[in-house]
Parts: C-alpha cells; sequence; structure tokens
C-alpha cells in the first residue's frame, strides 16, 4: 500500500480559536490534554470546543478526530471523559500496561517512551520491538488504534521538547504517531527518516506556551511540502 500522506496531530489545545486554525490549517486530529499539565484543559471545556468544531466542521464535509490525552488516570474517568466530550480515539500517555488498552472501547493512542531506550538497545531489536508492539495493538484493539512514540523520560509523560533518535527507530516508525521535539523546522526530516504514519506536535508550534497560529500554520505546511516531494 503506497502511502500517500502524514497526518497531523496538533495536541494541548485549550482554546476554541486555536482549534479551528489548526483545523484550517489542514490538521487531522486536536489532542485535548485531561492529565495534570500546563496544557490540562477541564472535560466541560473540552465538550464545548468540540462541539462548536463540530458545528463548523461536519463530519460529512471535514474528517478529524478529537483525541483525548490521559495519564494513569483510572479507566472510570478516561470512558466518561471520552462520552461526554465526544472523543473520537483516546491517548494513553501513561505507564499503563498494554491490557488496559484492550478495555477500551474507542480506538487508543499508547504512548511508547523512548528516552535511553534507543541509545541502550541495539537498533534492530528496537525496530523489530516497536514493530511487534504496533502489530499488536492494532489486531488485538482496534484497527485504528497505533503506538505514539515519545522522548518522555524524567517522570515526565510527554511535553518535554526533546527528541529520540529517528535514526535508531527508523521505518519502524512507518504504522506509529511520532512525537517528541517535533517543530516546523525539523518535522520534515523526521517524516524523511521514518515516515510515519502521523506527527504530534504541542511545544513546538508554541510561544512563551501558548499556541502560536502562526507555528501551527506553519507545521501544516512542512509536513504537506514533505509529503509532496516525498518518491
Amino acid at each position: 500500500m503506497v502511502k500517500t500522506m502524514t497526518l497531523v496531530k496538533i495536541c494541548g489545545i485549550t482554546e476554541i480559536d486555536h482549534a479551528v486554525a489548526a483545523l484550517e490549517a489542514g490538521a487531522d486530529m486536536l489532542g485535548f490534554v485531561f492529565a495534570p499539565s500546563r496544557r490540562q484543559i477541564a472535560p466541560a471545556v473540552a465538550t464545548e470546543i468540540i462541539q462548536r468544531l463540530r458545528n463548523r466542521f461536519p463530519r460529512e464535509s471535514r474528517t478529524w478526530l478529537a483525541v483525548g490525552v490521559f495519564a494513569g488516570q483510572p479507566l472510570a474517568f478516561v470512558e466518561s471523559t471520552a462520552a461526554l466530550c465526544g472523543l473520537d480515539v483516546v491517548q494513553l500517555s501513561g505507564e499503563e500496561p498494554l491490557e488496559s488498552s484492550l478495555k477500551l472501547a474507542l480506538p487508543v493512542f499508547k504512548t511508547v517512551h523512548l528516552s535511553g531506550l534507543e541509545r541502550s538497545a541495539n537498533p534492530v531489536c528496537l525496530r523489530e520491538s516497536i514493530a511487534e508492539a504496533a502489530r499488536t495493538l492494532k489486531e488485538a484493539q482496534h484497527p485504528g488504534s497505533r503506538l505514539l512514540l515519545d522522548c518522555g523520560g524524567s517522570g515526565r509523560w510527554g511535553g518535554t521538547g526533546r527528541s529520540f533518535d529517528w535514526q535508531a527507530v527508523g521505518q519502524a516508525a512507518r504504522d506509529c504517531i511520532v512525537a517528541g521535539g517535533l517543530n516546523p523546522s525539523n518535522v520534515g526530516a523526521a517524516i524523511a527518516v521514518m515516515h510515519p504514519w502521523a506527527v504530534d506536535v504541542s511545544s513546538g508550534v508554541e510561544t512563551d506556551g501558548r499556541k502560536n497560529l502562526d507555528l501551527i500554520r506553519r507545521f501544516v505546511s512542512a509536513v504537506r511540502r514533505t509529503d509532496n516531494h516525498a518518491d
């Protein structure tokens, strides 16, 4: 199967204007963080934003996914928040075992933290491990489920703004979402090395901790430009 387009997820959405700008720029997924974070959003606020977006960008004319980001929270909270907000995907970014993903009805993006791992593991073994985990998740949970590869580490589940070793991971990321340290200047290089299913950005499109509309547009544009020039 020929991969025609790298999907884009803009994470850490807290304001309707940022969400609208991201979708208008061509983003495919918006991430709403319900885990403790400076980007954390209350379920009621996320519900209002998502509903307004559904009205403005109806499914029949614009396909996009609302992704709820959780980290180590009870599955009952995850399920109730997903139902309240009308989420399309649940992202588990904590230390939840893979088995937790299998208990959810929605597709799951399960984060794998690669900080230090790619330096200590044999690259071949690392790639085989990633590919096997990605395959297991899709087959056992839902066809729309994916691994999300991020840096993390040091007690943080995401949002570090640091990258992992792209060369070590290589095209084992082809069926995964890649996050960690991406920005408009380097996302093209990341795609060229890993050819991921999707890329995920948060701090890389922020200025002083707040989403920057110009950086969002530049990020999406950089992804599309890379896709258009791919062989």
